[in-house]
């Protein structure tokens, strides 16, 4: 077997007890604005450009614990789509204080308290050291972020004869799954449906 975005469903068979529901997304029925298209071209230069520029010594730069899917960095992106705020230096540092000094708080004895203090105020350290470095890569995330927006925008535009609810609220789809060039890539609408999936986590 082998996994492919792409399947071959010809074989499928139409039976009246079985509902088929296609994934597909008429592209041609959607509305992509000049300023959507301006938008993207300008945010995703921008990004290219600190990559270009910064890239080598950037990456690079990153504290170990910082980087993944797990790792702090995505964590206070986490709470930034949450909060509706821009990504910073300032708010990462504070936002590594805070998660520290609650591992702190779920330890027992004194010297694990100071031990996960003292991890914190380390890799505040770091950060401080090479914030320049934290700066570009947090501000290449937010210009790819725009551009993923404008693209997602220009995508509301058609919902594909289907209605959109986050409880009783009606609302825009989560997002889309785009194939390009063969590869699947995400759109998700964060500030809205996974702005929401944040905060019922949280709550």
């Amino acid at each position: 077997m082998k996994v492919s975005p792409h399947p071959d469903l010809s074989h499928f068979k139409e039976h009246p007890d079985v509902h088929m529901h296609g994934a597909e997304h008429d592209t041609a029925k959607v509305t992509h604005s000049a300023a959507n298209e301006a938008d993207f071209h300008k945010h995703m230069a921008a990004a290219k450009e600190i990559h270009d520029t910064h890239g080598a010594k950037m990456y690079g730069a990153v504290h170990p614990k910082h980087s993944g899917s797990t790792g702090h960095l995505a964590t206070y992106i986490n709470k930034t789509v949450r909060q509706d705020e821009v990504p910073n230096v300032s708010g990462f540092k504070t936002h590594l204080k805070d998660e520290h000094e609650k591992m702190a708080g779920k330890v027992k004895t004194e010297k694990t308290k100071v031990e996960k203090r003292s991890e914190g105020a380390s890799q505040i350290a770091h950060v401080e050291k090479n914030k320049t470095h934290y700066g570009n890569l947090l501000s290449q995330h937010h210009h790819l972020a725009q551009a993923k927006n404008a693209l997602v925008r220009s995508l509301d535009t058609h919902e594909g004869g289907y209605e959109h609810h986050i409880g009783t609220k009606k609302s825009k789809p989560e997002g889309f799954v785009v194939h390009h060039e063969n590869e699947p890539t995400k759109l998700v609408n964060r500030a809205e449906f996974a702005k929401q999936n944040l905060l019922k986590v949280r709550k």
